[in-house]
């Protein structure tokens, strides 16, 4: 019925194990859509292994299944990917959240707040909910930059959006198509060819030179 009833949900034995079941302000949102190899899965994994390497020793990224939970934004969502400083969690900016029957400190199962970074990998089944529903609860929730990520046509792209006065702004891009992430420190775009084998594709996060 609500946000604090929905959590109780997720934490409960009752909750299902598949899917991704969103609370998106006031509405529960299922998705069971099988998600692409080359186009989704494939890209976030990339994504967040690159994020992983670029922010090492400054935080700690979550590659799906990690539950992110707002009041100020109203959601309860499970994002692609997550990227979390340790000055965030220092500062309580965002929060560990533990189990409903938490068997030591480490049995934690929710990150309450604001991240430094969100990406969500657009799908078939998630464009209106990508790029509609979702930044404004993100922004809310004192999200410090949004990317979207996009592989489904012939070119792969990439748009960052960082903080305005009162929503989230894409970030100008150069003549390369190069877009500046305050988060990571540095200006990347995205690309992708086909792989060594047939139907398959491999991504690159490219970073301007300084």
């Amino acid at each position: 019925m609500d946000l604090a009833s929905f959590r109780r949900w997720t934490l409960s034995d009752e909750f299902p194990t598949i899917g991704r079941i969103d609370y998106v302000a006031g509405n529960i949102e299922i998705d069971l859509t099988c998600r692409s190899l080359w186009r989704h899965s494939s890209l976030k994994t990339f994504l967040g292994g690159e994020m992983g390497t670029q922010t090492k020793g400054a935080g700690s990224v979550f590659i799906g299944e990690t539950r992110l939970v707002s009041s100020c934004g109203d959601f309860s969502t499970e994002p692609d990917i997550l990227y979390v400083s340790w000055d965030s969690l220092r500062s309580r900016r965002v929060i560990c959240q533990p189990s409903a029957n938490p068997r030591d400190a480490l049995d934690q199962m929710e990150l309450e707040g604001g991240p430094d970074l969100i990406v969500e990998v657009i799908s078939p089944s998630s464009v209106s909910k990508d790029t509609e529903r979702l930044p404004p609860l993100y922004f809310a929730a004192g999200a410090r930059e949004y990317w979207l990520a996009d592989a489904r046509g012939k070119e792969a792209k990439l748009t960052i959006f960082c903080r305005g006065k009162n929503a989230f702004e894409p970030v100008a891009k150069d003549r390369r198509n190069y877009q500046y992430s305050n988060v990571l420190g540095e200006s990347v775009r995205l690309t992708f060819e086909p792989g060594p084998v047939a139907n398959t594709l491999v991504y690159t996060l490219h970073r301007k030179a300084k």
